[in-house]
């Protein structure tokens, strides 16, 4: 009876012990490892979210690899989408951004003919997703159009800013720069044209930043 108490009672301090190590670990560190799972590649990361590389998504047909973002505080792991775009796909991945839990990427819509881009946000704390056409509205003068984006930013309060350029593939050779930014849910243009620069855009505190031609252009971004 002695023995068998003592040998509880040395259990229990080294299960004391033992807790109290893992709770020494450094938040940072046991965060960090939440993230790392066989066959996912960090290709960018801050200090709240990564942006991984990893397997096929469930649904899709023609991606070689998929693109995931991963809250390091949790280890939750959200679908961005693809590599290629065709069909019912989910859609491909392009630019993006990175800011606090935020990340903000261009997102192809399958099986658009004239190639849609959306600008999509993921709240990775909160899970929330929304989505913004990513010109303000197509050419004038009809044909086959694409929309792409160009350079992206946000904020870690969320709002965000794009360049996107329309062109027409087909039936006319026009083209066009939208600055767009987006404050809360409500998406705007703030400049337009056939000049501007299109990886010119660039955040500094709640002003955004880019060059039409040779004049540097500012709008605010709460």
């Amino acid at each position: 009876m002695t023995i068998k108490n003592s040998i509880h009672g040395r259990t229990l301090i080294l299960l004391v012990s033992l807790g109290a190590a893992l709770n020494a670990v450094p938040a940072s560190e046991a965060a960090a490892a939440t993230c790392d799972k066989s066959g996912y590649k960090t290709l960018d990361q801050n200090a709240y979210v990564r942006l991984q590389k990893g397997p096929i998504p469930a649904g899709d047909s023609t991606s070689d690899f998929g693109y995931y973002a991963c809250r390091l505080k949790s280890g939750k792991r959200f679908v961005l989408g693809g590599n290629e775009c065709f069909g019912n796909d989910l859609g491909r991945v392009g630019d993006y951004a990175l800011s606090g839990n935020y990340i903000a990427y261009e997102a192809f819509t399958c099986g658009d003919p004239e190639g849609e881009a959306d600008v999509k946000r993921r709240n990775l704390k909160t899970g929330a997703m929304s989505a913004f056409s990513a010109e303000q509205g197509p050419i004038p003068g009809g044909g086959v159009q694409d929309y792409s984006v160009t350079d992206v930013v946000i904020r870690d309060n969320g709002n965000m800013a794009w360049i996107a350029l329309a062109k027409v593939l087909s039936g006319g050779s026009g083209q066009r720069y939208d600055v767009r930014r987006v404050i809360g849910s409500t998406a705007d243009r703030v400049d337009f044209g056939t000049t501007i620069t299109p990886d010119s855009l660039a955040l500094s505190g709640t002003t955004i930043f880019w060059l039409n031609g040779a004049t540097p252009k500012s709008a605010s971004l709460p």
